[in-house]
């Protein structure tokens, strides 16, 4: 592996939202990682240089589940079969969902084990224009608050592609060019919910979502279930509806999240007899807190999602 992957990994930033976890309570790398990215969409990795860490660091199956894009999936195969790591087709589909009769979010929903591709890809394509969109309005409404256009230098970060340009992009060309000092900062300032710079993708709802990945031959796992800025009523709500609507995971928390809320989540997925997920959401040195691999491992009476890949 490279100098640059091996610091990709092991950097630990300063500029992050990670919460002081000593290094004891660390999630260890359990050698199955069901959530990451790639150049593909918001990642710091090629496809290729992605596998070549997970290879690395000790992941013998990996899922790639760039955002609403199948694009980076046959290269990172192509690396998979060279080093023998097994490759779960996947992305991580963006769907919406009314909590309240006046509160609209955005989810996200990580398709596992897609057999059928040109079942999603229309849609995946609608949601990269809708992303597209964004991109410009958020762009133009930063560069009203902050007098700088940022959206040349954030297209420049997702490889010249539009429909691949997230918040993460922005994020960094903020800091790129010296608007703010920290990737989080540009969030919590301009880019996350409720702030003057955010506009909402528009997308399907869930469970037209959950519909269409079924029909593409994957499992849908609810991502990162305790990161829609929900109340605890809301997020086991939200897990409540997940279930209901035809859901089959949830990624597990964080070993960074607190006790009672892992075991909130736990609870959830124990009542509803969900399968469970485990995710680094791993992206890149900007986001150096989500380390590749180590995830938050199952407990014994939990059944993992991949063995039923």
């Amino acid at each position: 592996m490279s100098q640059q992957l091996s610091l990709l990994q092991n950097t630990k930033s300063s500029d992050t939202p990670d919460p002081a976890v000593s290094e004891q309570v660390r999630s260890p790398v359990f050698g199955v990682d069901l959530h990451c990215h790639s150049t593909a969409s918001d990642g710091e990795l090629s496809p290729t240089e992605l596998v070549e860490l997970a290879a690395s660091v000790g992941v013998h199956t990996l899922a790639l589940t760039d955002h609403d894009t199948l694009a980076g999936v046959d290269e990172a195969r192509r690396a998979a079969d060279r080093l023998g790591i097994k490759l779960i087709t996947g992305s991580e589909v963006s769907c919406e969902l009314a909590v309240t009769p006046k509160k609209v979010v955005i989810l996200h929903v990580v398709a596992l084990g897609i057999t059928k591709p040109e079942v999603l890809e229309q849609h995946l394509a609608k949601i990269q224009q809708s992303r597209a969109d964004r991109a410009q309005a958020m762009c133009e409404r930063v560069k009203q608050i902050t007098g700088v256009s940022i959206y040349e230098r954030a297209l420049e970060l997702a490889d010249g592609i539009a429909g691949a340009l997230t918040r993460s992009h922005m994020a960094k060309a903020l800091v790129d060019l010296g608007v703010v000092s920290k990737h989080q900062q540009a969030f919590d300032l301009y880019l996350k919910r409720g702030k003057k710079g955010y506009e909402q993708l528009q997308t399907a709802s869930l469970k037209q979502t959950l519909k269409l990945i079924h029909a593409s031959g994957a499992k849908c796992v609810l991502a990162h279930p305790t990161r829609y800025g929900l109340s605890a009523t809301h997020t086991r709500k939200l897990i409540d509806t997940f279930a209901a609507a035809g859901g089959d995971a949830v990624e597990l928390c964080k070993l960074s999240e607190p006790m009672a809320t892992r075991d909130m989540v736990n609870t959830k997925i124990q009542e509803h007899g969900l399968m469970v997920s485990v995710a680094s959401d791993f992206h890149g040195a900007s986001m150096s807190w989500n380390k590749l691999g180590h995830v938050n491992p199952p407990a014994a009476h939990q059944r993992g999602v991949w063995l039923s890949l």
